[in-house]
């Protein structure tokens, strides 16, 4: 079942061979599993995270173990139990960690966790609609200025 999509005219594009970005996809989820949690970027995750689905290599290893899904109500579990652990809405718990530092291991993590979740929120509202695109070389014309 194919169907037709408006791609965004200001946004740009590029295409390249779905084997190619299986190899950047598997070469992202080495660095990830390497960095992550500590410098993990909302917006990567998810087009990371989306791009595993589409390839079918299956979740990256953050999806296993921490986050059951890529929802909203996964994220904002995790926002819901940060503000109730703390006693305060997760904007003021942001704001005093940051300006104070983590007191404890604990914290640093929760800190950690918020910014994700918190950034995640965020991705998927921006991003509601909105899809990764995968077409076959048949389906694909490209006009050229002449």
């Amino acid at each position: 079942m194919s169907r037709n999509r408006k791609l965004d005219p200001l946004e740009e594009y590029v295409i390249i061979p779905l084997r190619v970005l299986e190899k950047l996809v598997r070469y992202a989820l080495a660095m990830c599993q390497d960095r992550c949690p500590a410098e993990r970027d909302p917006e990567a995750c998810y087009y990371l995270i989306s791009l595993c689905k589409i390839l079918g290599l299956g979740k990256p290893p953050c999806m296993e173990s921490d986050y059951a899904e890529l929802s909203e109500k996964a994220f904002l579990s995790i926002i819901r139990e940060i503000e109730h652990k703390y006693g305060m809405k997760i904007q003021e718990f942001l704001r005093r960690a940051r300006a104070r530092g983590p007191r404890s291991l604990e914290e640093r993590t929760d800190l950690m966790e918020a910014e994700f979740a918190f950034g995640m929120l965020k991705i998927l509202s921006s991003l509601r609609g909105k899809s990764i695109i995968i077409a076959k070389g048949s389906q694909i014309e490209i006009m050229e200025d002449k």
